[in-house]
């Protein structure tokens, strides 16, 4: 445009003619025409600058006009599929967009694509922008920017649909220059934007980026624009939603983060939604790292049902979601990030003192991060942790008041690295014992080799919380290990209120929470499965703790706003557990007795308000008022689940457990759990009874309307198929010490003062059966017949009270054992090459025999897969090494089958767990075969158990006296293993020669001999009872000293439970 003083030149003339057009060198500035082009103008790579209209019959063609015409409220239109040459330039109250078929091209080289200085109500909509390349070009892609000097903020900014790509710095950036203006309502929606910022030179760069600016960082002197503490916000009621933003690797060198995905800051008010950011930041070198999708500096700025994927950082950072240094209100909500290399969640307070004398930021205080899930991150060099939450601001009264809840934490071993799961920490020398806010009702989930948690000093308020790990990881406390929470508790102690201990218990929970698949990228996968036992645990967090949950979970499940169950992590379970008790709600029903002396009374007012709740009333001078349900099972390991919710109705107890069998061994097997709730506490030193079952822990939980939750979940006797459930109302603690009488058994029960009115609300009761993904911290024994015998007592389960899974077999030969559990790949050959729609085939070539057992003739099946085919394989009678059957497991269709085809045998899935290698006494030739077969073993036992697995020595059978060759082989094997896994490796042969019985003169010739005791063998070389015996109690220490078994599990009341 060409003014003329303060008015735009509408008409040019030499002498009395008119001039037809005014040039700059070969640019057209101007031209009769310009002045009554239409509201809509239409640019065409066909189009005339010097003729066209400006209409879509007749088109301008170049971007130069496009920057010259008079534009304030007009529209340019731009022909889809035509390349537009140069940078467009905005006025206010212009906007751009394509018509047509596709997008019109802006091919900027060098330079910007897109200019929207001091532009007010401007806009650009689905054009292209590309520059030169994104190592060659060093500008912005679209720069929308306000440097009024005035107070100023511009309206109406709206960049829509655009594709951004090629340009060496930020894909698109809204900023502000002068302090005391900025962008109301800014709009950044659906843009494609990529292979930008490989030529910043200052950083703090990315992908979509709104911020003031850095001074310090800054390649050219400008104002340094940020700290919400000594300036107004830049920026109100920002919105970034629906952008795509990939492919931004950064810079490496620059002073400051690049390849970022979103970043907001100096914002007051804000909507960042359901974008999605991939594979950025990987070049960055800086030791601030760039961040998939944050803000910083920012009040009240929402970041919701945004995805990234694979952030990387080849510094610090590099994490998926973050609220960073001075951000206030703000919240972090229904995200989802996968294979990051820096943390998923990231709650960081910035050092804003280093450079400068005042705070620059407000204090980090009242943000919010839940029903998020973050998935195989913290997988780069630096930042390996799942979430974090930490600071290295030294400011006492920063981070404050924020809430971390029903998030879902994936983390495991990739790349080579061992991220920590869950980590509160602090830098530069601050201390992070300021911290204060709550963190419950999150599922942290580790099946990498780093910490399962490693934690600073805090003030944090952690509780209700499930911590679980695979492979039995450390909770770190201040630099200290444990694996055992009640010691992590302990430390944590030391300052200030302790982690997870809530209302005098433990209060997290360590289970498998059992998702849907927990390997996979669909988080709808992380929803835990039916029958998982994540289903209630939860804590009802707007009663406990004050904070308002959303209406829905991640996956959009409505959340029950008046629900008397609450489940932890981000998505809502799959099904509710069955309630297996007869009449729940109904105490006065069937299936209930009650103590004669005591009385139910319905009607009365339950914890939602209504009259959904019952009244047992104690009636005698002394009563024992106990509600007791008659409960049945099968045989085996199994863990239930009993609760109940309660208010006081005069009885300031509540007792709530068992009534175990009343047969030989286990004698009287009452016990049950006290809670005071009047205190609202758990009654610690008063929980009692539980010897041949195992309490795993109690818990009470606030509820409305002065209610209580009580449970507490018992694994059961593997033994035991009956027992009953047990609801009572009870004195206090205080009570029930004083008239305790250890040696009179009724003063044991929960008792009460009959006085007519003394006794218990309940609105509800529940049980419920605990399943089991997979067998539970079990001992997965490998090997010969020694190990297939040891498994089939259920002496050494009973000891370590952990389910015993035998993979070993009779007759196996050492070379034979690694590849029946799946440690080293087999071929296999059917007959005809083809496995059946249905049924079994004969296996006519088998590359490893491993299943014969020779003169035992015994008929043995193990699952396998076979071309991609699950079934099992078998030795009907196991004399033969062709003697091998496939069926398969599922019907199908007939499936062609190649000569030597993939089997692998399935070595099991398992629950953390202690692997138990016992074998090479049926040797197949040499001692360094034997020795390869452990490591193959070790090797398979690693990948399940990490560190937790016993390389049992090898015993020598009857004839391999001190002198022989069989002698020499089994002592060449030991010391080798000795020496390959000392840390693993238990010398059961010494112990077995030193429980010789010296009264027996065959025992002391046999010790002398160096061969086990006759009285602890059955034959040559299998042990008997006693031998057993003396293994089991060898191998049980073993696994105490590494504190790989509970405590709890081997010792009741300080007495080992032989």
């Amino acid at each position: 445009m060409i003014y003329y003083g303060s008015g735009m030149m509408t008409d040019a003339r030499l002498g009395a003619e008119q001039v037809s057009a005014i040039f700059l060198g070969d640019e057209l500035l101007w031209r009769p025409g310009f002045n009554t082009l239409p509201t809509d103008i239409y640019f065409a790579a066909n189009g005339n600058d010097m003729t066209g209209l400006g209409t879509q019959a007749s088109p301008l063609k170049t971007l130069a006009v496009a920057n010259v015409i008079p534009r304030t409220d007009k529209l340019l239109h731009f022909r889809g599929g035509d390349t537009f040459e140069g940078t467009l330039h905005m006025v206010s109250k212009s906007w751009a967009i394509s018509y047509g078929s596709g997008k019109a091209k802006i091919l900027s080289g060098m330079s910007y694509g897109a200019l929207m200085v001091n532009t007010d109500n401007s806009g650009i909509y689905n054009l292209i922008f590309e520059g030169a390349g994104v190592t060659l070009n060093e500008t912005q892609g679209v720069l929308a920017m306000n440097a009024r000097e005035d107070t100023t903020y511009l309206n109406g900014l709206v960049i829509q649909g655009c594709e951004v790509m090629e340009y060496g710095d930020n894909g698109i950036l809204v900023s502000a220059r002068n302090g005391v203006s900025g962008y109301n309502n800014p709009k950044i929606l659906d843009n494609d934007v990529h292979d930008c910022v490989g030529n910043t030179k200052d950083g703090h760069t990315g992908g979509i980026i709104m911020y003031g600016v850095e001074g310090k960082n800054s390649a050219v002197a400008v104002k340094d624009l940020w700290g919400l503490a000594t300036m107004k916000p830049l920026f109100n009621d920002v919105v970034v939603t629906g952008n795509h933003v990939h492919d931004c690797l950064g810079t490496p060198g620059t002073p400051n983060h690049s390849g970022n995905g979103i970043i907001v800051a100096q914002a007051n008010r804000g909507i960042v939604e359901y974008n999605l950011v991939e594979d950025c930041g990987s070049n960055n070198t800086s030791y601030a790292g760039p961040v998939g999708c944050w803000a910083w500096d920012s009040i009240g700025i929402k970041i919701r049902h945004n995805i990234v994927k694979r952030q990387g950082s080849s510094g610090p950072d590099g994490g998926g979601f973050d609220l960073d240094g001075g951000c206030v209100d703000c919240l972090l909500e229904y995200n989802l990030c996968i294979d990051c290399q820096g943390p998923g969640l990231l709650l960081y307070a910035f050092n804003d003192r280093k450079d400068w004398p005042t705070n620059k930021l407000l204090n980090f205080r009242g943000n919010i991060a839940r029903y998020n899930i973050s998935l195989r991150c913290g997988s780069g060099g630096f930042s390996k942790y799942g979430m974090f939450l930490g600071t290295g601001r030294p400011v006492t009264s920063d981070w404050k008041d924020c809430l971390v809840h029903n998030n879902t934490i994936v983390t495991e071993d990739v790349n080579g690295a061992a991220p920590d799961n869950f980590v509160v920490f602090s830098y530069d020398g601050v201390l992070a014992d300021h911290l204060t806010g709550k963190v419950v009702n999150n599922i942290f989930y580790h099946k990498g080799s780093g910490l399962l948690v490693d934690m600073r000093k805090n003030r944090l308020t952690i509780e209700n919380n499930v911590f679980y790990s695979t492979k039995n990881k450390s909770m770190r406390y201040y630099g200290f290990d444990y694996t055992e929470p009640r010691l992590w508790k302990e430390s944590s102690a030391t300052d200030g209120p302790p982690k997870e201990f809530a209302r005098n218990n433990l209060s997290l929970y360590m289970r498998n929470p059992m998702f849907k698949n927990d390997s996979s990228d669909d988080p709808a996968d992380y929803q835990p499965a039916a029958g998982s036992p994540m289903y209630g645990i939860g804590a009802d967090i707007l009663t406990e703790y004050g904070i308002v949950r959303p209406d829905v979970d991640y996956l959009g499940n409505v959340i029950p706003l008046n629900g008397k169950l609450w489940t932890p992590g981000a998505i809502e379970p799959a099904a509710a557990l069955p309630n297996r008790l007869t009449n729940p709600a109904n105490i006065a029903g069937s299936g209930w007795s009650l103590t004669d002396t005591a009385s139910i009374e319905t009607g009365q007012p339950g914890m939602l308000g209504t009259a959904t709740a019952q009244k047992i009333v104690v009636g005698a001078e002394k009563a024992i008022a106990e509600l007791t349900q008659a409960r049945s099972y099968g045989a085996g390991p199994k863990t239930v689940r009993r609760g109940a919710f309660v208010k006081s109705a005069g009885a300031p107890g509540a007792a709530l457990g068992k009534i175990g069998p009343e047969t030989y061994p286990y004698e009287l097997n009452d016990g049950y759990s006290l809670f005071d709730i009047g205190l609202g506490r758990y009654d610690a030193d008063f929980t009692t009874g539980y010897t041949n079952d195992k309490l795993l822990w109690s818990r009470i939980q606030k509820r409305p309307n002065g209610y209580w939750l009580i449970l507490q979940e018992v694994e059961l006797h593997p033994y035991w198929t009956s027992d009953r459930f047990l609801l009572a109302p009870s004195r206090s603690y205080a009570e029930q010490m004083e008239n305790l009488d250890w040696d009179d058994p009724t003063t044991w029960k929960p008792q009460l003062i009959g006085n007519g009115w003394s006794g218990l609300l309940v609105d509800g009761t529940f049980e419920y059966l605990i399943s089991e993904a997979y067998p539970r911290n079990p001992l997965v024994l490998v090997g010969d017949n020694n190990v297939m015998l040891q498994g089939s007592a259920h002496y050494l389960q009973s000891l370590a009270y952990c389910p015993v899974v035998n993979l070993g077999l009779s007759g196996q030969k050492d070379n034979m054992v690694p590849y029946q559990i799946g440690a080293k790949g087999l071929t296999a050959t059917v007959s005809g090459n083809v496995i059946p729609a249905s049924g079994s085939v004969v296996v006519t070539t088998l590359s490893q025999p491993f299943l014969t057992i020779a003169s035992l003739g015994k008929d043995t099946a193990v699952p396998v897969t076979l071309n991609g085919v699950k079934g099992t394989l078998r030795t009907p009678g196991g004399k033969l090494t062709t003697d091998y059957v496939f069926t398969r497991s599922v019907a199908g269709s007939a499936v062609a089958t190649p000569a030597n085809s993939t089997l692998t045998v399935d070595g099991g899935t398992f629950d953390n767990g202690v692997a138990i290698l016992w074998f090479g006494h049926n040797r197949a030739s040499t001692a360094a075969v034997t020795i390869q077969a452990y490591a193959d073993c070790v090797a398979w036992a690693r990948s399940k158990f990490g560190e937790r697995f016993i390389v049992v020595s090898v015993i020598p059978n009857s004839g391999e006296t001190n002198g022989t060759g069989g002698a020499t082989a089994v002592a060449t094997i030991n010391t080798s293993l000795k020496a390959t896994y000392p840390n693993n490796y238990l010398d059961v042969k010494t112990a077995l020669i030193n429980a010789y019985d010296p009264a027996k003169p065959q025992d002391v010739a046999d010790r002398n001999n160096g061969i086990i005791p006759s009285s602890l063998r059955s034959d040559a070389l299998t042990l008997n009872d006693k031998g057993f015996k003396t293994l089991w109690d060898a191998e049980l220490d073993f696994m105490l000293a590494k504190n790989w078994l509970p405590i709890d599990a081997v010792y009741v009341g300080g007495v080992r439970n032989d």
